[in-house]
C-alpha cells in the first residue's frame, strides 16, 4: 500500500506478542508487510547467488521477475522506480535505515 507522504517513523511496528496485527515497515512512504520484507530478502538473495537473475533485475529491468515473489502492485511499482546500475546500488535503495 503506497502512501503519499510518510506518516510513521521508519521503524518496525510491534503490537504485542499475541496480537494478530502483522508487523509492518515504512519505507519512504510505503508500508511493507513482514511477508513482503521476506520476499525482498529472497529477491536480493537470488540476485546474489544467480548472476543471470541479477543481470535481468539490474541491467534488463525485467519486471516479470517480481511475479514469483508475490509482491503487491504498489511494491512492484516502487521496485520498478529504483534507478540502480549495480546490485549494490539496488540494495542501498532497499535499505531501511
Amino acid at each position: 500500500m503506497a502512501l503519499r507522504e510518510p506518516r510513521y517513523p521508519n521503524k518496525w511496528f510491534v503490537r504485542g506478542e499475541n496480537c494478530d496485527v502483522p508487523r509492518k515497515t515504512v519505507w519512504h512512504g510505503y508500508l511493507l508487510t513482514q511477508e513482503e520484507q521476506r520476499s525482498l530478502d529472497d529477491l536480493m538473495g537470488m540476485a546474489l547467488l544467480d548472476s543471470k537473475f541479477c543481470q535481468r533485475l539490474i541491467e534488463k529491468r525485467d519486471t516479470s521477475l517480481f511475479a514469483e515473489f508475490g509482491f503487491s502492485a504498489a511494491t512492484e511499482e516502487w521496485l520498478c522506480s529504483i534507478q540502480a546500475s549495480s546490485l549494490n546500488e539496488f540494495a542501498q535503495a532497499l535499505s531501511f535505515g
